[in-house]
């Protein structure tokens, strides 16, 4: 792609088939942006200010490029290799930009540093290896280097690119960009140089050992029992575990199990399934979920039910101890050591024999044998299973878990307390070779958010496939408990199933605003089921995984201190609307407080991890009477902005630091519960 050089006397550098480059990228640019545009879950607000962010980056890499084959040449070096220096980083930034964008596609969002890191791992690439995206990936590459083939012949031809029009265009779109980047950042443009450029300027959010690390809080930490529902003044037990209360006994009309029983509990943990299309959730497919359906109309179903956080550790943390998200670190898998007080240690305090943790992938991909094992708990894994079992590239199916974990519970002692945590409902949604019926979904496929043809349903890039590998973890959780039943031990158990987190995937009929993005991230179904229960009730909420834990101990007729940020779900006497109650979603840094039928959200800029974190682009929506939270009602709310946004703040402030300090449970002195009367 090199051409001779240009007549003497010329004083720009010899003139190449690089220049093509200064082209062929922004047009390659471009490519991957519509396909943002038209793929990611939510549009830019401004097309046309976000392609024209793009396209200028991409010329400033391209005219770089360009110079750099010149000033090369200029130099002596020779000409194929003056060539070469240019067409590599064009062909891997190329394939930097192809997969950032269908990592924004995937999120919703660009990715923040902890979601790189683990995006990373070649474990993680190979289990989410999609044929369409590495297809789409060398797609992206192949027109790039297709235009500057294909434009190099015309560029030698022209004698005017000098080098020195050349360094001068190369500066202004330099100086473009930075002053762009700096003064009207568009985030979701910005190609895979700006982004590593962000990421980097991200502080770090470990210390020496690795552990993740928070700045102290700017108020007292027992600032966060303003978020803390119910609870009287005079109960609070210590100014250092800000959380430790006496609960007050239960009302009389919440349900209590017999005197004395000790239950075996069982959290059923659903990869990535949300309410949306949970059928009995109103999700527009009848049928897709017959058997969580089954569950919720025979048990006690929440209706308005949210993940704390949006990774699968911060829904596990939140059964067993209780936990909301930990703005600025991944608490069991960047800090498993935190002293924590919770479900496990207050069960095995009164009698439970057995802890267990199963699942049909791998333990060590979040290392949770660090934070499990050392807590008592026998763990299980993908690499427990029969070798001819069906699998996916995630790991085994979901229908192989639900036999190998029935099979293990027999084995376990009672009274025990186990997590089964699915994962067949994850990107990119293959649905394993073991289903026995076919998802009821009709509609054709539609890539982003223009109109499909009149009468069809919109669906997003992964809609249709997520929702065949919901309706196939439906069906295994339907054979679950089909063997669960046949056993003696599930007359005694507690069941509770939920999802971990929703996924940033287009729902059937689109996405509308951001704020209804920020709930596919968190709502999930929540359903307690058990022959100890009686069923056929609904729970209006809004409620957290986090008020399990409380829930349970409630039933369980427990006395004695807590510190969860939770409450008692079936106690009738709370008012779970008053409450405020605190949403993080970690890829994006969004922070979500819903109270009183509104919802607060606003964005944490820097990182809660650097002392100047702040919110910002904060909006309020009445979700009564705009349930998709279109209009931003801060203005008109004022009042209420400023309450939600106060607890905001407290919640992004104290919380992650306690937690991190091993503060959300209650004093040693204090422990154990005492056992049961």
């Amino acid at each position: 792609m090199h051409a001779p050089s240009e007549t003497p006397g010329h004083e720009s550098a010899p003139a190449t088939g690089t220049d093509a480059l200064a082209i062929a990228f922004p047009l390659a640019g471009a490519a991957t942006r519509i396909f943002i545009a038209r793929a990611s879950p939510l549009p830019p607000d401004n097309l046309a200010t976000f392609l024209l962010a793009g396209l200028v980056q991409d010329l400033a890499v391209g005219l770089t490029l360009s110079l750099l084959a010149r000033l090369l040449r200029r130099g002596g070096i020779p000409a194929w290799l003056a060539t070469t220096a240019a067409i590599l980083p064009f062909v891997l930034l190329l394939a930097g930009h192809a997969g950032w964008a269908e990592a924004i596609v995937y999120f919703g969002h660009p990715p923040r540093r902890e979601d790189i890191a683990v995006g990373l791992r070649a474990d993680f690439i190979a289990r989410s290896a999609d044929p369409g995206s590495l297809f789409r990936l060398a797609g992206f590459v192949a027109m790039g280097c297709a235009a500057a083939l294909l434009l190099a012949p015309v560029i030698r031809k022209r004698r005017r690119w000098r080098g020195l029009r050349i360094l001068l265009a190369t500066v202004a779109a330099l100086v473009l960009t930075a002053g762009g980047h700096r003064f009207a950042p568009t985030p979701t443009a910005n190609g895979v140089l700006l982004a590593a450029l962000d990421l980097s300027r991200e502080p770090l959010p470990v210390d020496e050992q690795g552990r993740a690390t928070v700045p102290p809080p700017r108020q007292p930490a027992t600032a966060i029992r303003d978020l803390a529902l119910g609870r009287l003044p005079g109960t609070w037990l210590s100014d250092e575990f800000p959380l430790a209360t006496s609960v007050p006994p239960r009302s009389p009309a919440s349900p209590h199990l017999p005197q004395g029983l000790r239950p075996n509990m069982v959290f059923v943990l659903l990869e990535g399934v949300r309410a949306r299309e949970i059928s009995c959730y109103g999700g527009p497919v009848p049928g897709l979920t017959p058997n969580l359906d089954r569950l919720a109309h025979e048990g006690v179903r929440v209706e308005h039910a949210f993940s704390p956080g949006t990774c699968t550790p911060q829904g596990e943390i939140a059964y067993w101890y209780g936990l909301l998200a930990t703005p600025g670190s991944l608490l069991p898998v960047q800090n498993p050591e935190t002293s924590l007080y919770g479900l496990p240690e207050i069960l095995k305090a009164n009698g439970w024999r057995s802890l267990l943790w199963i699942s049909n992938t791998d333990q060590s991909f979040y290392r949770r044998d660090r934070f499990y094992l050392p807590r008592g708990f026998q763990m299980i894994d993908g690499r427990d299973f029969p070798r001819d079992d069906v699998r996916t590239n995630w790991g085994f199916s979901d229908k192989a878990l639900a036999r190998r974990a029935v099979a293990a519970l027999d084995q376990t002692p009672e009274p025990f307390a186990a997590m089964v945590l699915t994962i067949s409902n994850h990107h990119p949604f293959q649905v394993p070779g073991d289903a026995a019926t076919v998802a009821p979904v009709k509609g054709v496929e539609q890539r982003g958010f223009f109109l499909p043809a009149p009468g069809l349903p919109m669906a997003g890039r992964h809609t249709l496939p997520m929702m065949k590998t919901i309706h196939y973890t439906d069906e295994a959780v339907g054979d679950f408990f089909r063997l669960a039943r046949t056993k003696e031990w599930a007359k005694r158990t507690i069941f509770v199933i939920s999802g971990d987190h929703g996924l940033p995937i287009v729902p059937v009929g689109g996405l509308t605003s951001a704020h209804e993005l920020a709930e596919l991230r968190h709502r999930v179904p929540l359903i307690f089921w058990s022959p100890l229960l009686e069923g056929g009730r609904v729970v209006e909420g809004p409620a957290s995984l986090a008020d399990v834990p409380p829930t349970l101990i409630g039933l369980l007729g427990l006395h004695g201190p807590l510190g969860f940020a939770g409450d008692d779900l079936l106690d009738p006497r709370i008012d779970f609307r008053a409450r405020p109650l605190p949403l993080y979603d970690q890829e994006a840094r969004r922070v979500t407080i819903l109270k009183d039928g509104l919802a607060y959200d606003a964005t944490v800029e820097p990182p809660r991890t650097s002392a100047d974190w702040a919110l910002e682009r904060g909006a309020l929506f009445d979700l009564d009477h705009d349930p998709h939270g279109r209009t931003d009602l801060s203005g008109p709310l004022a009042s209420k902005m400023n309450e939600l946004r106060k607890a905001a703040e407290t919640f992004i402030d104290v919380y992650p630091w306690i937690a991190l300090a091993g503060r959300t449970g209650i004093p040693p002195r204090l422990r154990p519960v005492p056992p049961l009367k």
